[in-house]
């Protein structure tokens, strides 16, 4: 499979433990056991899974692009954009009176 030249085995084996995680949900539902602890182990799934994930991205940037990009550059007028501080008179009535007393 290309893309996974190096790292095959590595994946197939995260992969069944994810597997083995998600039978032993299955099993734990079945059994009724204690919610948290069925949440517990969804969450170490569900993080196993995105190890899988990220490392099949890693793999794939790795091949895809084998020298890193050059570096971005910013537009001169994207760094002179920056939002501007209200000034106090600009920034509504004054909230420290109460409102029929405004002078």
């Amino acid at each position: 499979m290309v893309g996974y030249i190096d790292g095959n085995d590595a994946l197939l084996t995260r992969l069944r433990r994810v597997e083995g995680q998600v039978r032993g949900l299955q099993r734990m539902v079945e059994s009724d056991t204690y919610c948290i602890d069925v949440l517990t182990q969804v969450a170490a799934a569900a993080k196993a899974s995105q190890a899988v994930a990220l490392e099949s991205l890693t793999d794939h940037l790795r091949i895809a692009w084998p020298t890193p990009p050059a570096k971005a550059v910013t537009s001169p007028r994207s760094s002179s954009r920056r939002p501007q501080p209200r000034s106090p008179a600009s920034s509504g009535p004054d909230h420290h009176q109460p409102s029929g007393e405004r002078t």
